[in-house]
């Protein structure tokens, strides 16, 4: 028997599609993927620092006592202060040849220099014999005495240790900085103090072989304890 060719029936283009189910958010998020956006890497920048020069920083400092007094003679970068200059008395002095008129900050002294060095003039100050209480007439006696035997011998300390004048003489004696002195009249005696002296001395040596060694006769200790 021939089988019968059945027709399919084609569907209308006005029939309904049919209606898909509605999917809850949950699970919508669920069966869906989400894709994050990648963000892209900025190229970095080296910023390079400017260096800032070194500023000077002042400072407020106290003003240096001015010395106009003393000179200063720069040789190339070496500085060496000007020599003490001495004046002579005047012609018509008829004082005691040892006294001495110093000028210490525009202030007039009189004086029994001791010794003087490149750096300070030692001395005894007559003015102070009243306030300190020292016997001025004492100093100048032993002061006179020394300058007419031993002037040129040793300093005039030296003469008041001697006679025992040194606890009495120390209340009146000052240094002097030679930067502060103007002026000087008078003696100005130059004792090298300060100059130490070497002495040599002779190394042992060990006596060599074959050298004989006499010995003295020495005397028994019983001669010096005899009865």
């Amino acid at each position: 028997m021939k089988k019968k060719h059945i027709a399919k029936k084609k569907p209308s283009p006005r029939a309904k599609k049919p209606k898909q189910k509605k999917l809850g958010r949950a699970k919508f998020l669920k069966n869906t993927k989400v894709v994050k956006p990648v963000k892209k890497k900025l190229p970095v920048r080296t910023i390079k620092k400017k260096k800032r020069s070194a500023q000077t920083v002042r400072t407020r400092t106290k003003p240096v006592e001015s010395k106009p007094q003393r000179l200063v003679v720069v040789d190339g970068t070496k500085k060496t202060a000007v020599p003490l200059v001495v004046e002579p008395y005047p012609k018509d002095y008829t004082g005691l040849p040892f006294l001495t008129l110093i000028q210490f900050r525009k202030q007039p002294m009189l004086v029994i220099v001791d010794n003087v060095d490149d750096q300070l003039i030692k001395a005894y100050v007559l003015d102070l014999c009243g306030p300190e209480q020292v016997d001025e007439e004492k100093v100048i006696l032993a002061a006179s005495e020394w300058y007419a035997q031993n002037k040129s011998n040793y300093p005039v300390s030296i003469e008041f240790s001697r006679r025992g004048m040194t606890n009495e003489t120390s209340r009146i004696y000052r240094t002097f900085d030679v930067e502060f002195v103007s002026r000087v009249i008078g003696p100005a005696p130059e004792f090298p103090m300060n100059l130490v002296k070497s002495v040599k001395r002779r190394r042992r040596k060990a006596v060599p072989q074959g050298v004989e060694i006499h010995i003295g006769s020495v005397t028994p200790l019983e001669q010096f304890f005899t009865t």
